[in-house]
């Protein structure tokens, strides 16, 4: 039986829509990143990022192949994948009833030596937002939420 991996490379940011400049409200996470690394701020925007671990409760780490580490920045470098389940969500803490853009990047980077793309589709709580197919992928939507709280949830497919 073929090994299926879904995977949630290097970041996952929910920006709070606020002046771009300006980092208040910024939920900025590096996906993977081991907790003793966390927080740091990102150059050249000096965002701070931490690490995904306190918003999922599955998956597991790796890092890009090392011939990919020249090509990104510190937020890419790190990731989660989800060999195990259908459905693997981060739990996220957000305000009611307020707008949020919400970007997610995904980087393959080849981190298990396998040179296959994950196919899988990315969901908001119980809706779908869109079927990741391809590497280095940025997604980005606007939503507006109905409770404190907000799942980003990857779906095998």
């Amino acid at each position: 039986m073929e090994s299926y991996t879904v995977f949630m490379a290097t970041i996952l940011l929910i920006l709070h829509l606020v002046h771009a400049q300006d980092p208040t409200g910024f939920i900025s996470v590096d996906c993977g990143l081991p907790l003793r690394e966390s927080p740091y701020n990102a150059i050249p925007t000096g965002l701070p990022y931490t690490s995904d671990a306190g918003l999922v409760n599955s998956g597991k780490t790796g890092r890009i192949a090392a011939e990919f580490e020249p090509v990104y920045t510190k937020p890419i470098l790190t990731l989660r994948y989800f060999p195990d389940g259908v459905r693997n969500c981060y739990n996220l803490n957000v305000t009611r009833d307020t707008n949020y853009l919400i970007k997610a990047t995904f980087v393959y980077g080849n981190y298990d030596g396998l040179n296959l793309d994950p196919n899988f589709d990315l969901y908001l709580g119980p809706n779908l937002w869109t079927t990741m197919s391809t590497n280095d992928t940025i997604e980005e939507i606007i939503h507006v939420t109905k409770t404190d709280s907000l799942q980003v949830c990857l779906v095998k497919t």
